[in-house]
């Protein structure tokens, strides 16, 4: 039986509102681009059974599109350079970046990619993704804080957002495992991250700009 003329009618009003919702859904979304001087990794292993070793790894760069009032869309990726390694030791961070643990000969550039994330609350959410290091792919899941989202002089009124995210991975899982006597399993992450929305076009930076600049 064909559809009357009022059903069809009101399927295709149903089809635009649907498709208005998600389009307002999506609007939200930005586009927001890490900034590497603002950006670290965090990591410490225990040593020995004597102390903690740690080290930090900075340089990230990458890319994050969300919407601050919805998480679930939310992208992100992100490339680590490893030859930014910092041990505090010349020697101890090229025994870092070995073929024994980082092997960064076989791969110079670490790489993250969220496939998922799951708000916990309008601050936090678990963002899963996959961590591409010594030529291999893992599974990681990162419990994220969003610190704040604000315009700032230092920022040049651009928005920011500001993160805070933990995660522990287990060294022989990644495929390091040697000294399993001298070098423990369990590797906390700590990471600080910021990240700017693009840049105003021309005609968006008469309309919102912010007051002058202080020259300092």
């Amino acid at each position: 039986m064909m559809p009357t003329a009022m059903q069809r009618y009101a399927i295709a009003a149903t089809i635009c509102i649907a498709t208005s919702m998600v389009s307002t859904a999506r609007a939200g979304q930005e586009h927001f681009e890490l900034d590497p001087v603002h950006t670290r990794i965090m990591f410490r292993v225990e040593h020995l059974g004597l102390s903690y070793s740690i080290g930090t790894l900075s340089g990230a760069n990458g890319t994050l599109d969300f919407d601050p009032s919805d998480w679930r869309d939310a992208k992100l990726d992100v490339s680590i350079p490893l030859e930014r390694l910092d041990m505090g030791n010349d020697a101890w961070k090229n025994k870092v970046l070995s073929d024994a643990f980082l092997d960064s000969a076989k791969q110079p550039v670490a790489h993250f990619v969220a496939s998922s994330v799951v708000p916990v609350d309008k601050t936090h959410a678990k963002v899963t993704g996959t961590l591409s290091l010594r030529g291999q792919d893992s599974t990681v899941v990162l419990d994220v804080t969003m610190n704040a989202l604000k315009r700032s002089l230092y920022t040049k009124f651009r928005k920011t957002a500001g993160f805070s995210a933990t995660t522990t991975l287990h060294r022989k899982e990644l495929g390091m495992d040697a000294f399993p006597d001298a070098v423990g399993d369990d590797v906390a992450i700590d990471i600080e991250a910021e990240a700017s929305a693009r840049a105003a076009k021309p005609d968006e930076s008469a309309t919102n700009a912010g007051p002058p600049q202080e020259s300092h």
